[in-house]
């Protein structure tokens, strides 16, 4: 049961987790430029918000970004069109030991195998999430299910609930997609935190949300 964050049931999760009720959300476009064929229509490709920064850029404003400076795709051509999505995967987060290597086949619960390292990624249907469990506890949340020492493998496409941990069932795609995060763990930039400002507070300013510096 979540407890606070809000409630995207019947998804999995709530915010600051990474099941699919913590990182999936919808939206909607709405411009003239959209033909005709395209409105009104719903879009099932994969996007992150890493994408919309290039779509705006390059895909509506025609300019031209380095493709090495970031993580996002021009997805400007799948919004109009409804073509398939650029993006095949999705890092939703990364960090801890890089270099972490777990004992398969996590037949037990052997503390010294636990995750040294967190993230989350997801190629295709299939999505990874380590160290899921210590997180939740951190947090107070109740959420989870048992999986063997905090980590997780679901098929998205079959399973959009998460109910269902593929681990034992699929470790070669465990595999794969533990070798990607952890290459994406040993590149990623270290974000910088940003100190919490009370005036912020729209209680303050009368209830308005907006900027307050």
């Amino acid at each position: 049961m979540i407890k606070f964050g809000g409630n995207n049931y019947p998804l999995r999760g709530g915010k600051h987790l990474y099941y699919e009720g913590g990182t999936k959300v919808i939206g909607f476009v709405n411009s003239p430029l959209l033909p005709s064929t395209v409105r009104g229509i719903s879009y099932a490709g994969l996007m992150g918000a890493a994408d919309w920064y290039y779509t705006l850029v390059e895909g509506i404003a025609g300019g031209k970004m380095n493709v090495n400076q970031t993580d996002g795709f021009n997805m400007w051509d799948a919004i109009r069109f409804g073509s398939s999505s650029q993006r095949t995967e999705y890092l939703y987060a990364v960090g801890g030991d890089c270099n972490w290597t777990p004992t398969l086949p996590f037949l037990n619960q052997n503390p010294q195998n636990v995750p040294l390292m967190y993230g989350t990624i997801r190629r295709g249907p299939w999505k990874l999430i380590i160290g899921e469990e210590r997180q939740q506890k951190v947090l107070g949340k109740e959420d989870y299910l048992e999986s063997p020492n905090g980590v997780s493998l679901f098929n998205i496409h079959d399973d959009p609930y998460e109910h269902e941990n593929e681990l034992m069932k699929h470790q070669d795609i465990f595999e794969d997609l533990l070798r990607r995060l952890k290459n994406h763990c040993k590149t990623h930039v270290q974000y910088l935190p940003v100190e919490e400002d009370e005036n912020n507070d729209p209680r303050k300013r009368d209830g308005l949300f907006g900027p307050w510096l």
